[in-house]
């Protein structure tokens, strides 16, 4: 019996036959509502307006994410550059030394302004609605 009462309270919220739903805390603040409708839009307005908020912070986090895995390769990067060079120069005479390192730095700088010009296009380029 109590369990066809509960159908009975459930339909009749559901299609809005219920009058006199009282009050709501909201954000906003307290608000009365007479009729399901203007109950549904006034919560339908406050959860839309918490998805946004998510939604942006989201964004926000995943750009963070973005940034703090591009710094963290670029320092893998020029720690493999310094670990080549050492490698180099233990290979050659002591008179090439100066020549591997220049080469060695060059290298590092070419890289960096190829990636400025060329990389971040493609790691962070606009977004095309896909």
């Amino acid at each position: 019996m109590l369990s066809l009462v509960i159908c009975a309270v459930v339909l009749a919220t559901v299609q809005g036959n219920v009058q006199g739903l009282g009050s709501i805390q909201l954000d906003s603040g307290s608000v009365n509502y007479d009729n399901f409708s203007e109950f549904k839009e006034a919560v339908n307005e406050e959860l839309n307006e918490e998805i946004e908020l998510l939604k942006e912070s989201v964004a926000a986090a995943n750009r963070s994410t973005d940034i703090m895995w591009l710094i963290l390769s670029a320092c893998l990067v020029f720690w493999m550059q310094a670990g080549f060079a050492l490698v180099e120069v233990g290979t050659v005479s002591m008179k090439n030394t100066k020549n591997i390192l220049v080469k060695n730095l060059l290298d590092a700088c070419i890289g960096c302004m190829s990636f400025y010009v060329i990389g971040f296009a493609f790691a962070f380029g606009g977004n095309n609605g896909s």
